[in-house]
């Protein structure tokens, strides 16, 4: 199944969500990621702050680390 994926890529995970499936998300994103890398494409801080660990910018084909908690 999908579940049993290594790896999960969400794009933009939240576009189009209301208050109340965004929590949804992140809920569901807590439970369902376990063992398993996420990567989230996103510039909106709500689909990836309350998750990630390290974070990266993509700009003029350059990447860099913006933080590593």
């Amino acid at each position: 199944s999908d579940l049993d994926a290594d790896v999960l890529f969400l794009d933009e995970p939240c576009s189009n969500l209301d208050n109340e499936n965004i929590t949804l998300y992140q809920e569901l994103l807590q439970s369902y990621s376990k063992g398993k890398m996420v990567i989230i494409a996103s510039n909106h801080p709500p689909e990836y702050e309350f998750f990630c660990d390290n974070m990266f910018r993509i700009e003029n084909g350059d990447l860099t680390s913006v933080t590593d908690k």
